[in-house]
């Protein structure tokens, strides 16, 4: 017989893909930032804080989202790959920062000796 709780005890849980999800992202992100592309540093943006959403408090979700649809209708309307605006750049950049500290404050940047399993199941640090 079935134990009811049996799935906590699965071998797969989607904890490294979701990993590796944001990773791809990071990458795309860095890749746009590099080659100047306002509006797929902003998309994959975008795609990271969709992503980190479940790791965000209700203010910083609040706080944040209103920044991000700018940044995509700005450049959605303005996006010449290699050309970026100091301002824009700055915006976008800054708006990676924070994605960023979300991802390490929710403990998903790890060290090598700790297992990605127990931080995404909110076993450790």
């Amino acid at each position: 017989m079935v134990e009811d709780d049996y799935r906590q005890e699965a071998e797969f849980n989607s904890a490294f893909e979701y990993l590796n999800r944001i990773n791809s992202t990071l990458a795309l992100a860095g890749e746009s930032k590099y080659s100047m592309d306002s509006y797929g540093w902003a998309s994959s943006l975008s795609i990271l804080f969709a992503e980190l959403s479940t790791k965000m408090t209700k203010k910083e979700l609040a706080d944040n989202l209103p920044e991000l649809k700018d940044l995509l209708r700005i450049t959605s309307n303005t996006s010449i790959k290699g050309k970026i605006s100091f301002d824009l750049y700055w915006r976008l950049f800054n708006f990676e920062l924070f994605l960023r500290r979300v991802f390490k404050d929710s403990g998903l940047e790890m060290k090598f000796k700790e297992d990605s399993r127990g931080v995404l199941l909110g076993g450790g640090k």
